[in-house]
């Protein structure tokens, strides 16, 4: 928009006096050139014009001046003035250079009003959100609308590099924070970092421990229009005059508070450790020297599962970025590219598995015991499935003494979870969908010692088996029965039920010696579907 400067008003010529002379012939009124009316076009400010017809409202003039801020403190340039129930002010603002700019004010609800010329400028939410303005004169109204009295302090703070900025911000993900303090509400507080256009960035702006702010805070680069807000991933667009000077500003209330500014670089960063697929039966491997990132960048396409560990466990999720944004942040489990560079960043010990690969798994025999143990912390074992696509199949395990409580997942070829929860695993109704050769991948299952021995059995159930037969009972005390013996690394059996020997609906009942239910059982039919069951 154009701001319009005020002109002297033209003059006007005087009446000739009589003498005795013949008089001029008076001007016709189309001789002069009509003066300027209030319906002309609105000048050019930088061209000295005559200005509109003056009306009765007060002019910019008859405001008090109120200097531009500069980022940081606003120190002088603030505007006070002392307002009653719905009391009114003004303020005369010039603005040299054009460009974003934000009014900050503190005493209460009040309407604000921009206006050039007489002209409202079309910034509607001046306290909220900034407004772009050309080079001029304008003036600020202030305005109490309610019944409550008290001071008014008021600043405008142009958005645009200028003094004030703090900085360089380091873009190293292991730096330390930029310090800084909010001595102001009425204060744009500036921290300058510098990046290459396209970078994934992301930033924060947090008060110090034990202290408390509202804060509004976004990316920016010289013009002061926001990028992206802070906390958000942030891919840098050319920065003004396509330069790779960015800044971070905030706002925070209410001050003064301390605060901190991080910036960090997760494309390309800087002093990150190098790992890789973590093997199955093996250790995690740390990093050494420590550092407080890392990167990845597979070989192959296909789905890992992410972890960092802590002291004991399976670990949490990891914060990890692909060059474009962050990614797995809803499962520890995700597709990556081969050949992309993935940020991990964390202080801790990652673990990396490749669920497509099979180096380092084990075989097993169907029905026969797996003994299995976990050495480590963070450990992942792995046996091979000797089963076709679409078989069923049951996997139970079970720790051995003052061992692991082993947690079972079956994926196919490619790393596609297909069974999960223990329920469906020990009761055999695991439906191998997908793509063969099929695996387990054994890890640790709360709560229970980290390391340690277990048991593991697979079982096919979609066919007919080998197990032990269970005889047709009746309801007397020396009815048939079939024995189970668990201890020993025994936990559980299996045992055939001939159609030609039993009726179509039975009890069956699972008690240890002193004739009470115990353990977990289920019925199959030669398909595989479960028929009943108790647990």
């Amino acid at each position: 928009m154009a701001a319009t400067p005020t002109a002297p008003p033209a003059s006007e010529a005087p009446a000739p006096e009589p003498d005795s002379t013949p008089p001029e012939p008076e001007p016709t009124p189309t001789d002069p050139a009509p003066e300027p009316t209030p319906t002309d076009p609105t000048p050019n400010p930088t061209e000295p014009t005559a200005g509109p017809t003056p009306s009765t409202e007060p002019t910019a003039d008859a405001c008090p001046a109120l200097p531009l801020a500069t980022l940081g403190d606003p120190g002088d340039a603030v505007g006070r003035v002392t307002l009653g129930p719905r009391g009114s002010a003004c303020f005369t603002v010039t603005v040299e250079n054009p460009g974003l700019h934000r009014l900050l004010l503190r005493g209460g609800y009040l309407s604000l009003t921009l206006s050039s010329g007489g002209t409202p400028v079309a910034c509607p939410a001046l306290d909220i959100t900034p407004c772009a303005l050309d080079a001029g004169t304008y003036r600020l109204d202030v305005v109490r609308p309610d019944a409550y009295s008290g001071e008014v302090q008021i600043a405008v703070v142009p958005l645009t590099a200028g003094p004030g900025c703090q900085g360089p911000v380091s873009t190293d993900i292991g730096a330390a924070p930029a310090a800084g303090s909010a001595t102001s509400d009425l204060g744009i507080f500036c921290h300058s970092f510098t990046a290459t256009p396209g970078a994934l960035i992301k930033a924060y702006v947090r008060p110090a421990s034990g202290t408390f702010a509202n804060i509004h805070a976004w990316i920016t680069d010289g013009t002061g229009k926001r990028l992206c807000n802070v906390e958000y991933d942030c891919v840098l667009p050319p920065g003004t005059a396509g330069t790779g000077d960015y800044r971070v500003l905030a706002h925070l209330s209410p001050s003064p508070v301390p605060y901190t500014v991080e910036v960090r670089r997760l494309s390309d960063p800087a002093g990150c450790a190098v790992v890789s697929v973590t093997a199955y039966g093996s250790a995690p491997t740390e990093v050494s020297p420590p550092a407080s990132c890392k990167t990845f960048t597979p070989v192959r396409t296909g789905a890992y599962a992410v972890r960092r560990l802590g002291t004991s466990g399976d670990g949490n999720a990891v914060e990890m970025y692909a060059p474009t944004g962050r990614t797995c942040a809803a499962s520890d489990v995700c597709s990556l590219t081969a050949g992309v560079t993935y940020t991990l960043v964390t202080d801790e010990t990652v673990r990396i598995l490749d669920q497509s690969s099979s180096e380092g798994c084990e075989n097993v025999t169907l029905g026969q015991l797996h003994r299995g143990g976990l050495a480590a912390s963070g450990e992942v074992d792995c046996v091979r499935l000797p089963v076709p696509q679409d078989a069923r199949i049951a996997v139970q395990a079970a720790p051995a003494v003052d061992g692991v409580i082993p947690d079972v997942t079956v994926v196919d070829a490619t790393g596609t979870t297909l069974c999960w929860d223990k329920e469906t695993l020990s009761s055999g109704g695991c439906a191998l969908a997908g793509t063969a050769p099929y695996r387990a991948i054994v890890k640790w299952g709360y709560p229970g010692p980290v390391t340690g021995s277990y048991g593991l059995v697979v079982r096919r159930t979609d066919r007919a088996s080998d197990c032990r037969v269970l005889p047709a009972g009746d309801f007397g005390k020396e009815s048939a029965r079939a024995t189970v013996l668990t201890g020993d690394g025994a936990f559980g059996d299996c045992l055939t039920i001939p159609a030609n020997d039993h009726s179509t609906r039975e009890l069956v009942r699972l008690t240890d010696a002193a004739g009470n239910a115990t353990g977990d059982f289920t019925v199959l039919d030669e398909t595989g579907e479960q028929v009943c069951g108790y647990s």
